[in-house]
């Protein structure tokens, strides 16, 4: 059995630092999850040979809370590169997958506009 886990969060950000070269953000909030299941298969006929598919099977919603940190480091004034650390806490995943913490790492490069102080 497969599986298709999305999540989605509305969030708060925090910005304690935030200087010419770095910024420090903490962000946290709720959301939610959604878990869909899919079976594959495969079938083999004289007509058509051997044929793989992959078919819905089920999904289920759960309530998501997550927290993060990262590091803004800027390269030049617009330019930056964060990496950043997420946890998200997920009730009743344990069923589907052995525990409720989803560990999740990133590292984002962007552009801002407008002046820096």
């Amino acid at each position: 059995m497969q599986t298709r886990v999305t999540l989605f969060d509305f969030d708060a950000i925090y910005q304690p630092v935030n200087t010419k070269k770095v910024g420090f953000k903490l962000r946290g909030g709720i959301g939610g999850a959604n878990v869909k299941f899919y079976q594959s298969g495969s079938a083999t006929s004289s007509v058509i040979g051997s044929q793989n598919f992959t078919q819905y099977y089920a999904s289920s919603n759960h309530f998501n809370m997550n927290g993060g940190a990262g590091v803004q480091i800027y390269l030049n004034d617009h330019v930056y590169l964060r990496p950043e650390i997420d946890i998200h806490y997920i009730p009743n995943m344990t069923q589907q997958f052995g525990s409720n913490i989803v560990l999740q790492g990133m590292v984002w490069i962007g552009y801002s506009w407008g002046d820096r102080p």
